[in-house]
């Protein structure tokens, strides 16, 4: 869910606290897949050529690959969470994160890590700015 969307839908509060949650499952997955590929690595030690070796070469390669894919989706979350909870200060009255939105911000096929320019206003003092 973009920024927009989740602004539209849940509020600004609730879409940084999804993200944070899911960018951090995306670390875990990421934890998980390095112990497996240390486990597999451990097994070369041991082992002649076999077809458990090979099992465990091909476990290795995935387990490395969607590690390095989940570290860098998780790096990738929390920048544009981080970028976006510093744009959504109330340049008027300092309130933080009690945002609607100001107009329809609608990003066609836009991926969810990218923050593109969202129009808000503020709902405590209804000044308007733009999250670029």
């Amino acid at each position: 869910m973009g920024l927009a969307e989740g602004i539209r839908k849940i509020g600004f509060r609730r879409w940084y606290e999804r993200q944070l949650l899911q960018s951090h499952l995306y670390l875990v997955t990421a934890l998980l897949s390095l112990v497996a590929v240390l486990a597999a690595v451990e097994g070369f030690a041991s082992r002649s050529f076999s077809l458990q070796l090979l099992l465990g070469l091909v476990l290795m390669v995935a387990g490395t690959f969607a590690g390095v894919w989940a570290f860098v989706r998780y790096v990738r979350m929390m920048i544009a969470a981080q970028y976006a909870a510093d744009r959504s200060v109330c340049p008027q009255c300092k309130t933080y994160g009690v945002l609607e939105m100001a107009g329809s911000a609608i990003h066609a096929g836009a991926s969810e890590l990218e923050i593109l320019p969202t129009p808000v206003r503020c709902r405590v003092c209804g000044n308007q700015w733009t999250i670029r």
